[in-house]
């Protein structure tokens, strides 16, 4: 029979106080009782769990114990017809209920050297066999002699005069001086042949005292084999093997400890029914690791870096169990890991062995440095002994305790329930310490009776963990003064996602204790049931960063498909972070992205935030961009900063929003976000359009009416319906431009559908939604169409189409504005275009149009010229004229008007639209103070001006030099001194300055030429004293700033040139990205939509000659 729970016990006892004793069970009449039912103190219920009913053993030592401490030997009998050999099942226990009826006074022990060992049959054992027939058990009492192997056998006799003898066992004596060096080596030792380990089965003899040494330089140390996997002192439970002897208490906290036990690198040691005694010190060395089993550990154990520690847990079952305890110190040193572990102490109700000396509050767990903790601890300190305070069960000193991901470490600090008016103890105590990590912490104080509870983490130090349940003790009232504990003291700070946290409470009796199930029966239960600790998830809702295709996958209409979203990339980088893009956000601060979408978001359990960005109301962010050279500055604060923030970056809402998704965590750890709340209500009063070839996207749709009024800094989302169930998601930015302008590209998988829904999902919550019946036309993207430009005499031009479907059915039409061409008669036949008459020269659009309305349109654009000539160039005047007396003043304001572009060197400035740039004013004067005349004075520009309509005027312009009087005045008349202004030669480019010297006043021009490969880093001005002027940016590598009243000096840096890809597949390292790149600039090419090049495209005939004819167009 074993101790364990719901079984009845019996105990013989002796209760001494102070060495006196002070109760005892009368003889014949033990104390019985069910234990694991609380009818007895559970630290009287520990010291006996698992402890059998029996008394054997195979070996003794000189001067030892007086019987036998680690075997039990049953005997057994057969009743069988003679001369017949008995089967397995004929054997029974021979007892006062067998078969065999045994006469007990006739029956006899033998105890007879062996003398096939050694011996020469004279030695005395000192021993006497008694064997109980009742039971069957025999058992060896005295006091061991002579040491040698002797063999134990018996003889009996039954009722009817039957006698039989046994077999014999061996039996050894020890002399009690071996030592641990010469009896722990490998040919002592059982080989498993599988795993090549060994195990000390069991240990002989099972008390060694003496140690000796295999250890160099050291005395009285053992290094175990390294392959030494268990150890066992016996196979049964509460039956002990000993090790070392008794030392003083107070020496071994001095550190007087003459003995050493090492664990070594590589050797994962299991104590199996072990007691090491206070004389032993184990040091777990780097690489170690050693667990204890129902053993007891009376010293000292220290943990070096690398080592590990386990103690009552089964890593081959998975499981933990009961037995073992630590009466003594775990020390932790930096580098240590505590791992799996249920660790109870009995330092101050469990002798110092033999020694009565032992009262203990300190940690029985001491961690210094950083300890890292794995899977699953468990530390309770003892009941309050002398000291009048219940013991620590954590001590972090100067370091950081780490729990790996997942970790739990609960503590419990010591109560005072035995010792009436004890204090509890604290479950922690920080000295300059700290637990972190992704793990939960769970600290309760030390229960007691009257005394005052203690606080559940005491010192100072912090925890910063995933999870924290922090639980000061309770007190009771019948004590004056007794004070419950605080769950942590005031040089503690505590920071977890997951908290309970609450300090303890004074109650009127100790039937009342709230507390009471929180605590851990480590007599009786294994592990604390964990589920005592869960704290209830802290839920809420925040406003979040959702990536676009995470928001739109849940919004879709009944029995409809996910929404689809593409991967297109943003237009610009100053529109990403510009408002345009209000209501979304952008993860990169260089503009290069437009990530998805702000939106509310309720959570579950806030905790799982954790490892995202949170933003706050202190949070703050400038952003400054330069659209069209102009530059906005833009501060945004608290929830509004999440406009520049990574995925998921989050603020905390304090009101239910209007609208919400709900964030669910699947089983990989991803995100994923449910339908948005709000009910969907529709918008009247308004229209749908759709146009194709539109440069952001190739469809756009503009939707007019009654919308809302601020709806350009609403949007937070969009998506189209079609007719078929078909979702699809819009973008910030590249798809969604002012609210009212949406686009999609052609690999949308909307081409031949209808769209019936436009839906809106707006900031202030809600959700609209527009009904709709726009038939999507198959893309006609790749089909290129060009007209040739012709004199609007000519009466026809060549007309090329290039990739046209084979089922487009093609209906040509030419227009100009509004005017009427049908007088005209124009027609495509062939490759032709022909016309009657003579119409107006100007700008003219031709349109082909699918017959059957499945294909989009392809329009192209050309001029009818005239073959008059309007203007020429008068060089007195720097400005255009009539070409002569016949051109009337309106045809040469018609011509000025009808101006398009001016080319400068080769580079062409458009006259009006965006970008504009006014090189010929009103009257036809050239503006040379314009950017591009900045080469300085009597310096040459060559100039073609093009005119819709009209031929184009090529001419070259000098301007002026300037020259200065005697008294140093400039050519303008204005007088003061001339100052230098000086450009110091720069390595990786060259700068020049025009005019080298000038006024106070004037213009000065910067040219900037990188050498190849480099680019332009920084261009600085000073002046004199050393202050910055302001540099105006003209392009093409020109700069201009007003000269002030002293000498100036420019300076400038060049870096290697960074490419930048302009579409998405152009890398920015292919070999043709600066080819790209430059006929992007020269209006050659605009690629295709969606910010695709079309790169490995097939380029056709028309492609290559519209190509050239825009380059030509450019010269």
């Amino acid at each position: 029979m074993k101790a364990e729970n719901n079984k009845m016990v019996a105990v013989d006892y002796t209760l001494t106080v102070d060495g006196k004793i002070a109760d005892r069970s009368r003889p014949g009449q033990p104390l019985e009782f069910i234990f694991g039912t609380g009818m007895l103190l559970p630290k009287f219920e520990a010291a006996i769990v698992g402890q059998k009913n029996y008394d054997g053993v195979s070996s003794a030592s000189v001067g030892g114990a007086s019987s036998n401490k680690n075997s039990a030997v049953t005997v057994y009998g057969a009743l069988v017809e003679k001369d017949t050999e008995p089967t397995d099942k004929d054997w029974e226990k021979l007892n006062n209920e067998s078969e065999i009826r045994l006469v007990g006074s006739k029956c006899s022990v033998s105890i007879v050297p062996d003398t096939s060992k050694g011996m020469t049959g004279t030695e005395d054992s000192g021993m006497k066999g008694v064997y109980m027939t009742l039971s069957s058990d025999l058992t060896l009492n005295g006091t061991p002699k002579d040491a040698g192997s002797y063999l134990v056998s018996v003889r009996i006799e039954d009722n009817q005069g039957r006698t039989a003898t046994s077999n014999a066992l061996p039996f050894r004596i020890y002399t009690g001086e071996e030592t641990l060096a010469d009896q722990l080596k490998t040919e002592n030792l059982k080989k498993y042949e599988s795993s090549g380990l060994y195990a000390w089965d069991i240990m002989e003899p099972w008390a060694i005292k003496n140690f000796g040494s295999n250890v160099k330089n050291e005395t009285e140390s053992v290094r175990v084999p390294e392959k030494l996997e268990v150890w066992y002192g016996s196979h049964q439970s509460g039956t002990y093997g000993y090790l070392g002897y008794d030392q003083e208490w107070e020496k071994v906290e001095a550190g007087e400890i003459p003995q050493t036990l090492y664990i070594p690198n590589g050797c994962n040691l299991t104590l199996v029914n072990m007691e090491i005694l206070s004389s032993v010190r184990i040091v777990v060395e780097d690489g170690g690791k050693l667990t204890l089993s129902d053993s007891v550990v009376q010293g000292i154990i220290d943990v070096k870096s690398g080592g590990t520690f386990s103690m009552n847990y089964d890593s081959y079952e998975k499981k933990f169990e009961t037995g073992a305890s630590l009466c003594g110190q775990l020390r932790l040193e930096n580098g240590a890991v505590l791992e799996n572990a249920a660790i109870y102490s009995h330092t101050n109700y469990l002798a110092n062995g033999n020694l009565k000396d032992r009262s203990n509050d300190k940690a029985v767990v001491a961690a210094k440095g950083n300890v890292t903790v794995k899977g699953q601890v468990f530390i309770q300190g003892d009941e309050a002994g002398s000291t009048g305070k219940g013991q620590t069960a954590l001590e972090v000193k100067n370091g950081t305790l780490t729990l790996e991901d997942n970790a739990v470490l609960v503590t419990y600090g010591g109560g005072g329930n035995v010792t009436l008016y004890s204090n509890g103890g604290s479950a922690v105590e920080l000295d300059n310490g700290s637990i972190a990590g992704k793990g939960k912490l769970v600290a309760i104080g030390g229960p007691v009776l009257f005394g005052s509870g203690d606080e559940a983490v005491a010192g100072t130090g912090s925890i910063d963990v995933s999870e924290v349940f922090l639980q000061g003790a309770t007190a009771y009232e019948h004590q004056k003064g007794a004070q419950p504990g605080k769950a942590y003291a005031n040089g503690v700070t505590v920071k977890a996602d997951k908290q309970h946290i609450a300090d303890g409470t004074l109650v009127d009796s100790a039937a009342n204790d709230p507390l009471a199930d929180l605590y851990w029966k480590s007599s009786i239960d294994a592990t604390p049931d964990l589920r005592k600790y869960e704290i209830p998830a802290n839920s809420g809702y925040v406003l979040m960063n959702i990536p676009y295709a995470e928001f739109y996958a849940a919004e879709k209409d009944a029995n409809g498909t996910a929404a689809k979203v593409d991967a297109v990339s943003s237009a610009t980088k100053q529109k990403t972070r510009s408002t345009l893009a209000a209501g979304s956000y952008h993860k990169n601060a260089d503009g290069t992205d437009i990530s998805g979408v702000i939106y509310p978001v309720y959570v579950a359990d806030l905790s799982i935030l954790k490892s995202f960005k949170q933003v706050t109301d202190k949070n703050s962010l400038t952003i400054t961009v330069t659209p069209k050279d102009k530059e906005i500055t833009t501060t945004y604060t608290g929830k509004d900063t999440l406009f520049e923030n990574p995925d998921y970056a989050y603020y905390v809402l304090s009101e239910v929003p209007k609208s919400y998704k709900t964030l669910t965590v699947k089983s990989d750890g991803s995100f994923s976000f449910g339908k948005a709340t709000a009910k969907m209500t529709e918008l009247g009063n308004t229209s749908v359009s759709l146009k194709t070839g539109s440069h952001r996207a190739y469809y756009k749709l503009e939707v007019s009416g009654k919308l809302p009024k601020n709806i350009k800094s609403m949007v937070s989302a969009v998506t189209l319906h079609t007719t078929d169930g078909q979702t699809y998601g819009l973008r910030h930015v590249a798809e969604i431009w002012h609210g009212t302008k949406l686009g999609f590209g052609v690999d949308s998988g909307l081409q031949d559908k209808t769209i019936n829904k436009i839906t809106y999902y707006l900031n202030d919550g809600t959700i609209q939604t527009i009904a709709a019946n726009i038939k999507v036309p198959k893309s006609t993207q790749n089909v290129t169409a060009t007209v040739e430009n012709a004199l609007n005499t000519a009466r026809k031009a060549v007309v090329t189409v290039e990739n046209l479907p084979e089922d487009f059915d093609a209906r040509y039409e030419v227009a100009s504005g509004s005017t009427d061409l049908s007088a005209y008669n124009f027609k495509v036949e062939g490759e032709k275009l022909t016309w009657m008459g003579t119409p107006a020269f100007g700008a003219y659009t031709l349109t082909i149009t699918d017959a059957n309305d499945v294909y989009a349109p392809v329009s192209t654009s050309f001029e009818l010229k005239t073959a008059d000539v309007i203007a020429k160039y008068d060089a007195s005047n720097k400005a255009l004229v009539k070409a002569s007396d016949a051109i009337t003043e309106e045809q040469f304001a018609a011509y000025l008007k009808a101006i398009s572009a001016v080319s400068v060197d080769g580079t062409s400035y458009a006259a009006s639209d965006k970008g504009a740039v006014t090189i010929i004013k009103n009257g036809g004067v050239i503006d040379l103070t314009a950017q591009p005349f900045s080469k300085g004075e009597g310096a040459s520009y060559n100039l073609v001006v093009k005119a819709t309509g009209y031929q184009d005027l090529t001419f070259t312009v000098t301007t002026a030099k300037k020259s200065n009087s005697g008294s140093g005045s400039s050519s303008s008349g204005s007088s003061g001194s001339s100052y230098a202004v000086s450009a110091p030669s720069t390595k990786n480019g060259d700068v020049t300055v025009s005019p080298k010297n000038a006024s106070k006043g004037d213009r000065v021009t910067v040219t900037v030429t990188p050498d190849k490969g480099y680019e332009l880093d920084s261009l600085t001005v000073k002046d004199a004293s050393g202050n910055k002027l302001k540099l105006t940016d003209k392009g093409n590598g020109k700069y201009t700033f007003t000269m002030p009243g002293s000498k100036v000096t420019v300076s400038a840096e060049f870096v290697e040139e960074q490419a930048a890809s302009i579409f998405v597949d152009v890398p920015a390292d292919a070999y043709y990205a600066k080819a790209v790149e430059w006929a992007v600039k020269k209006g050659i090419t605009n690629g295709k939509a969606n910010g695709l090049f079309g790169s490995g495209d097939p380029c056709t005939r028309a492609q290559i000659v519209t190509f050239l004819y825009r380059a030509y167009q450019g010269k």
